[in-house]
């Protein structure tokens, strides 16, 4: 089953397409494409780990009922934005 990655900056590490297996949660596709953002011990988001904000179909990962555990479907999308904040 394939999903879409879409990232607003250019990453080598992060592809645009995954496939995953049938039943797959959205946390099998974190740990996939952005393992950081996923304590390994309770399987939990880490909060603000990169300044990623995550989204899955075009909700953000914190409105979506299930959360971590909500079914990936094929063509699905998983949204990337790396939050650039500038100071002076």
């Amino acid at each position: 089953m394939k999903i879409d990655v879409k990232v607003n900056i250019k990453v080598p590490d992060i592809p645009n397409v995954i496939d995953i297996r049938a039943g797959s949660c959205l946390r099998d596709v974190l740990l996939l494409v952005l393992p950081q953002v996923i304590d390994p011990i309770t399987g939990d988001l880490k909060e603000d780990p990169d300044i990623w904000e995550i989204s899955y179909d075009g909700a953000t990962i914190h409105s979506l009922p299930q959360g971590l555990d909500t079914e990936a479907r094929e063509g699905g999308v998983l949204g990337l934005q790396l939050v650039l904040m500038g100071g002076g």
